[in-house]
């Protein structure tokens, strides 16, 4: 017979009608409307994909103020509407240009619901001194979102010169991107 029906985990059935073997193959017919779906178990993976500098757009940039500019960007949609979402970007680099080498910047991972608000997934501060920071440390950001919905998210990589900022801070500049990726697993809760 053909069952269509997606992302079983365990099922009942109430089932009418006569099946039949032969050679080894079940015929007949069954309907999804007479299945009913068990959530996966608690810590199960549900979903786990990775996204290069071609998927997630990512963009060399130089952040010169407070307004900042986004790295790039992923859409996300949830397979459960009771999951943790771990975001994670890795193999960013970093140089920070002009005489001083100094600065204060942040670089953030940020979460967009579709027709929600932006919110903040994770953090970090990245404060340079002029002798603190080699060109081309390959680095490291994660956070977790508590999604209840299936609806669409986004996820924006951002980054920003920390206000308030002094005009003496040099640029930061993010390079070498198309050797980053975002990793996003969903988790059941």
């Amino acid at each position: 017979g053909d069952i269509s029906c997606q992302l079983l985990k365990s099922t009942n059935a109430s089932l009418t009608g006569i099946l039949t073997a032969a050679s080894a193959s079940l015929t007949g017919v069954l309907s999804c409307s007479y299945l009913t779906m068990t959530a996966p178990p608690v810590g199960h993976v549900i979903s786990m994909r990775s996204y290069d500098a071609t998927a997630a757009g990512w963009t060399d940039r130089t952040i010169t103020d407070g307004s900042g500019a986004d790295l790039g960007s992923v859409s996300y949609q949830p397979l459960s509407a009771s999951s943790a979402i771990h975001v994670s970007i890795y193999g960013y680099r970093t140089r920070v240009e002009n005489d001083g080498q100094d600065g204060d910047y942040v670089l953030q991972i940020l979460v967009t619901p579709s027709g929600g608000s932006v919110a903040t997934l994770a953090e970090t501060r990245l404060k340079y001194s002029a002798t603190g920071r080699k060109d081309g440390t390959v680095d490291f950001l994660a956070g977790v979102y508590t999604n209840a919905a299936t609806t669409a998210l986004t996820f924006r990589v951002h980054s920003l010169r920390n206000q308030p900022s002094g005009s003496t801070d040099s640029n930061l500049v993010f390079h070498s991107t198309d050797r980053m990726y975002m990793t996003v697993t969903e988790v059941q809760r």
